[in-house]
């Protein structure tokens, strides 16, 4: 059965830094465990990481590429840069 086999785990992490992240930010304490847990542990590490400020690759996750190239093959680009409004 699903239920035998099936367990979640969380990494432990720090309630104060948590706690003190909700409160500075106005966040549920558990949008802060979560950001404290992915090593935004500070106040200031939070906020620049919910504002956008660090910037990736989005080419590096999976399939990205192919993703992009089937969304210009099909003619969805008009789609994929509006949405479904």
């Amino acid at each position: 059965m699903l239920a035998d086999v099936a367990r979640w785990s969380a990494a432990p992490y720090s309630f104060t830094d948590a706690d003190l992240i909700a409160r500075e930010l106005g966040l549920s304490s558990t949008v802060a465990s979560v950001l404290v847990r992915r090593g935004y542990d500070t106040p200031e590490g939070a906020r620049r990481f919910l504002e956008g400020a660090e910037r990736h690759d989005p080419f590096l996750l999976g399939a990205m590429r192919s993703a992009c190239d089937r969304i210009v093959d099909h003619g969805l680009l008009e789609l994929a840069r509006y949405g479904l409004h």
